[in-house]
Protein backbone atom coordinates (compact mmCIF):
# COMPACT_ATOMS: atom_id res chain seq x y z
CA UNK A 1 0.00 0.00 0.00
CA UNK A 2 0.73 3.54 -0.79
CA UNK A 3 0.44 6.26 2.64
CA UNK A 4 0.57 9.85 1.41
CA UNK A 5 -0.59 11.23 5.05
CA UNK A 6 -1.83 10.27 8.09
CA UNK A 7 -4.27 12.87 9.95
CA UNK A 8 -7.17 12.61 12.17
CA UNK A 9 -10.25 12.87 10.94
CA UNK A 10 -13.59 14.13 12.74
CA UNK A 11 -16.05 11.34 10.65
CA UNK A 12 -18.85 11.03 12.54
CA UNK A 13 -21.81 8.56 11.83
CA UNK A 14 -23.75 9.47 8.62
CA UNK A 15 -22.80 9.72 4.37
CA UNK A 16 -19.63 11.63 3.79
CA UNK A 17 -18.58 12.62 -0.02
CA UNK A 18 -16.13 10.52 -1.22
CA UNK A 19 -13.91 10.84 -3.92
CA UNK A 20 -10.77 9.59 -6.07
CA UNK A 21 -9.24 10.64 -8.96
CA UNK A 22 -6.22 8.79 -10.38
CA UNK A 23 -4.29 9.20 -13.68
CA UNK A 24 -0.83 7.49 -14.25
CA UNK A 25 0.97 7.36 -10.73
CA UNK A 26 -0.96 10.28 -9.88
CA UNK A 27 -4.10 10.29 -7.02
CA UNK A 28 -5.64 12.78 -5.43
CA UNK A 29 -8.75 11.42 -2.79
CA UNK A 30 -11.18 13.48 -0.93
CA UNK A 31 -13.42 12.79 2.13
CA UNK A 32 -15.54 15.90 2.69
CA UNK A 33 -13.33 18.57 2.75
CA UNK A 34 -10.32 16.62 3.85
CA UNK A 35 -7.81 16.15 1.10
CA UNK A 36 -4.83 13.67 0.82
CA UNK A 37 -2.76 13.32 -3.37
CA UNK A 38 0.56 12.02 -4.08
CA UNK A 39 1.82 9.80 -6.62
CA UNK A 40 3.75 6.47 -7.01
CA UNK A 41 5.00 4.17 -9.59
CA UNK A 42 2.38 1.31 -8.06
CA UNK A 43 -0.57 3.65 -9.76
CA UNK A 44 1.09 2.51 -13.08
CA UNK A 45 0.22 -1.08 -13.42
CA UNK A 46 -2.93 -2.02 -14.69
CA UNK A 47 -5.79 -2.01 -12.96
CA UNK A 48 -8.06 -4.82 -12.92
CA UNK A 49 -10.60 -5.42 -9.46
CA UNK A 50 -11.04 -1.87 -7.82
CA UNK A 51 -11.44 -2.04 -4.02
CA UNK A 52 -11.77 -0.28 -0.88
CA UNK A 53 -10.14 -1.53 2.46
CA UNK A 54 -12.37 -0.43 5.62
CA UNK A 55 -10.91 -0.22 9.03
CA UNK A 56 -13.56 -1.19 11.54
CA UNK A 57 -16.81 -4.11 11.27
CA UNK A 58 -17.81 -2.59 7.85
CA UNK A 59 -19.41 0.07 5.10
CA UNK A 60 -21.63 0.95 2.67
CA UNK A 61 -21.69 3.09 -0.25
CA UNK A 62 -24.18 4.54 -2.33
CA UNK A 63 -23.96 6.41 -5.59
CA UNK A 64 -20.86 4.60 -6.36
CA UNK A 65 -19.68 5.45 -9.78
CA UNK A 66 -15.80 4.26 -11.63
CA UNK A 67 -15.35 5.98 -14.64
CA UNK A 68 -12.06 6.63 -17.43
CA UNK A 69 -10.58 9.58 -16.28
CA UNK A 70 -7.82 11.71 -17.70
CA UNK A 71 -5.05 13.91 -16.81
CA UNK A 72 -5.50 17.85 -16.39
CA UNK A 73 -3.47 19.20 -18.79
CA UNK A 74 -2.99 22.01 -16.35
CA UNK A 75 -2.16 19.27 -13.42
CA UNK A 76 1.00 21.13 -12.80
CA UNK A 77 -0.43 24.23 -11.67
CA UNK A 78 -3.95 22.97 -10.34
CA UNK A 79 -1.21 20.44 -7.79
CA UNK A 80 0.20 23.64 -6.98
CA UNK A 81 -3.21 25.30 -5.41
CA UNK A 82 -3.77 21.71 -3.31
CA UNK A 83 -3.18 22.71 0.37
CA UNK A 84 -1.19 20.06 2.14
CA UNK A 85 -2.13 16.88 2.64
CA UNK A 86 -4.44 16.68 5.55
CA UNK A 87 -5.47 20.20 5.56
CA UNK A 88 -9.04 21.38 4.59
CA UNK A 89 -10.05 22.33 0.91
CA UNK A 90 -11.07 26.64 0.89
CA UNK A 91 -15.05 26.80 0.50
CA UNK A 92 -15.58 27.47 -3.04
CA UNK A 93 -15.77 30.96 -4.45
CA UNK A 94 -19.01 32.88 -4.40
CA UNK A 95 -19.85 33.80 -7.62
CA UNK A 96 -19.68 37.24 -8.21
CA UNK A 97 -22.41 39.41 -9.70
CA UNK A 98 -25.98 39.93 -8.48
CA UNK A 99 -28.63 36.65 -8.47
CA UNK A 100 -31.73 36.70 -10.67
CA UNK A 101 -34.39 37.63 -8.49
CA UNK A 102 -36.87 34.17 -8.56
CA UNK A 103 -40.59 34.59 -9.31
Amino acid sequence: SVVFARFAADLGAGWHKVRLEMVGDKMLGKVDDLVAWGASDLFKSPKMSPGFTVGGASAEFRNLTIREATLNPDWEKAQAKLPTPGSKLAAPEKPKGKAKKQD
